[in-house]
């Protein structure tokens, strides 16, 4: 069975079992890193703690931790799923290969103006510039957003 299949057979159990099934999953010996992805996506932030605490790696396979930071889309725990990942040592200023953008040029791209405040106050490096030379700055400015970009300029962003 390829990765992609399995991932997809833990996200059905997952949606079935919740809590108990990925405790279930973890005690089978199945990658924690895998089951933290799908956690981080269907789970609660108190499940994810325990799967870093399994030893998950946050650090994705070529070192860069975005994958596991962007995968979490739930609204109301994301900031507190991204801190506890941050807090065991993914990197805030990962970049993706394609564009080199990090978790802030997307917040800024998708207009995520709590994201990118919470990304700001955990170190995220506001200067840093994109493929295209773009900076979170430029691009908040770009697309109109006035008070993020004056926060940015008050967290020591430069044009």
């Amino acid at each position: 069975m390829t990765r992609e299949a399995r991932t997809r057979e833990y996200i059905a159990v997952l949606e079935r079992g919740g809590l108990s099934a990925a405790r279930t999953l973890l005690k089978r010996g199945v990658d924690p890193s895998l089951v933290l992805l799908v956690t981080l996506e269907y789970g609660p932030a108190e499940l994810v703690l325990q799967i870093l605490k399994k030893g998950a790696k946050v650090n994705g396979g070529k070192g860069d931790g975005l994958a596991l930071l962007t995968a979490n889309q739930a609204v109301l725990e994301r900031k507190k799923k991204m801190k506890l990942l941050l807090d065991a040592g993914a990197n805030v200023n990962a970049t993706v290969e394609a564009g080199k953008r990090t978790l802030l040029t997307h917040a800024v791209l998708n207009q995520d103006d709590s994201l990118a405040r919470f990304l700001v106050e955990q170190g995220a490096a506001v200067n840093r510039r994109d493929a295209a030379g773009s900076t979170p700055l430029g691009l908040a400015a770009q697309t109109g957003q006035k008070a993020l970009a004056d926060y940015l300029r008050q967290a020591g962003a430069t044009p």
